[in-house]
């Protein structure tokens, strides 16, 4: 008896283990694509007038360095 608790018990903390692991490997992906979108977004305005980029708050150096970042930075 003794036995399978313990197994049960090691088996347990693996899993706990485990449990961030598999968090990080679908939520990492899932953040990468949200920053390609983002920068997708921001690069396409570019192709706005003047005005509306200022409205944003941004200037068009500062939307190509953010867009021309790779998806792994933040």
């Amino acid at each position: 008896m003794e036995r399978v608790i313990g197994n049960h018990v090691s088996w347990t903390g693996r899993l706990t283990r485990v449990g961030p692991l598999l968090a990080v490997a679908i939520l990492l992906p899932w953040a990468w694509l949200q920053r390609v979108k983002r920068r997708r977004e921001l690069m396409g305005l570019l192709s706005q007038p003047d005005y509306i980029i200022k409205d944003v708050g941004l200037d068009r150096s500062q939307i190509t360095g953010e867009g021309v970042k790779p998806f792994w930075m933040a």
